[in-house]
């Protein structure tokens, strides 16, 4: 049962997860958690009570299905509709029972998790427009193609939301922070030249 549990929490660390069937979570249900602790090395999954993520697109989980799943399904409209998957990503999304994330799989150890994102949406928030649609991500503050730069405006909007959250400043809490791909990119372009990436290792 250890040894199913370890590889759960490994495969969350790469994508959001398919379960072979629905509610095919392997561990066993969680003992209550022991009082919240004061230190860090204490913590158990069961005290964290709150989930946040920052990045970018690869947080945003732009692309995480095909747009024409929606489609088919009739949701969101047009098949070439780039699409944010936002409840699928693998740090900041609900997730669901055939679906794991890491905000899923701590919601099995506390029911009262605060923070995953639980919708799909187009790509209507960039850097450059910021929060479009402000609170309707909740915690997942990542915006499709942010660079490390960047991250003030995502904490800022972290700020902001948690404000919503009772008892916010004492619970224990998750950041996620996964960034770096588009200073990469651009990075290897010719004209670029802000050389910010550089300057922070």
């Amino acid at each position: 049962m250890a040894r199913r549990c370890v590889g759960a929490l490994a495969a969350l660390l790469l994508q959001p997860v398919r379960a072979e069937a629905a509610g095919a979570w392997p561990c066993q249900a969680a003992a209550p958690a022991r009082p919240s602790p004061s230190d860090a090395t204490q913590v158990h999954p069961a005290h964290i009570s709150v989930a946040m993520a920052m990045g970018d697109s690869i947080t945003a989980a732009f692309g995480a299905r095909p747009a024409v799943t929606d489609a088919a399904r009739g949701k969101l409209g047009h098949p070439m509709l780039p699409l944010e998957y936002r409840s699928l990503s693998f740090s900041g999304g609900e997730g669901a029972a055939d679906e794991w994330t890491l905000p899923f799989f701590l919601r099995q150890y506390n029911g009262s998790l605060s923070g995953p994102s639980d919708r799909h949406m187009a790509v209507i928030q960039t850097p450059s427009m910021g929060y479009l649609d402000e609170g309707g991500d909740k915690l997942n503050a990542a915006l499709t193609y942010a660079h490390s730069w960047e991250m003030e405006m995502e904490v800022e909007e972290l700020i902001k939301q948690s404000k919503s959250i009772p008892g916010f400043g004492e619970r224990w809490k998750l950041l996620f922070l996964f960034i770096g791909y588009n200073d990469i990119c651009d990075g290897l372009s010719a004209d670029y030249g802000g050389g910010f990436a550089p300057r922070h290792g």
